[in-house]
């Protein structure tokens, strides 16, 4: 139990490192962060158990419709910011925002999947482990948003912090990892491919 707790530790510091220098080097940033998330998959799917208790149909009918309201509601926040928000906001779009076919397809396939296999599926169940599930969620999608604030995006990291926290309790109603996932990717093509915010 405790060499759990010690990968516990140990996959989050080399998770907010990795993070960090990616956020620090945006000519190399849809590698390295792509790296960092490759090792949030190896980790999620090493010391914890997924679920998936929904049928396909289920988690379609939930999925894409909640991630198509989680788009317009992060639209709808974006359009009440004040200007320097919103600069700080499209100062991150603009720096890490996919350019090639390639990147989106990273993000696609990749980040929101191992996103949500690592935060959700790893760090917040084991954090149920210690805390009450709605203070393990909230500490979960907190040490999501630590390292965009860290970085100067702090309109980001609190946009990541909200959206953990209602994508945390829909994994804990659902059981369905596909789900939330579904709902990750449905929210980062509408706002990075389709309806970007500016």
């Amino acid at each position: 139990m405790r060499r759990y707790h010690v990968i516990f530790v140990l996959s989050l510091l080399a998770v907010f490192a990795l993070m960090t220098v990616s956020f620090q080097n945006p000519p190399l940033f849809w590698y390295t962060y792509t790296f960092s998330m490759l090792l949030c998959v190896a980790f999620s799917k090493t010391f914890s158990e997924v679920f998936d208790e929904l049928s396909t149909t289920k988690y379609l009918l939930l999925g894409i419709p909640s991630g198509v309201i989680g788009y317009f509601l992060i639209l709808g926040i974006y359009e009440l910011l004040p200007q320097q928000a919103t600069t700080n906001v499209q100062q991150f779009l603009t720096q890490f925002s996919p350019q090639s076919l390639f990147e989106y397809v990273l993000l696609i396939l990749i980040i929101a999947v191992a996103e949500e296999l690592y935060w959700r599926g790893f760090v917040q169940q084991y954090l149920k482990q210690f805390l009450r599930t709605t203070l393990a969620i909230i500490v979960a999608s907190l040490a999501f948003a630590i390292p965009l604030m860290l970085n100067g995006f702090y309109m980001p990291s609190i946009a990541a912090f909200f959206s953990g926290i209602v994508i945390g309790f829909i994994y804990e109603r659902t059981k369905s990892m596909p789900v939330i996932i579904l709902i990750h990717i449905v929210i980062v093509t509408l706002l990075f491919l389709l309806l970007p915010l500016y």
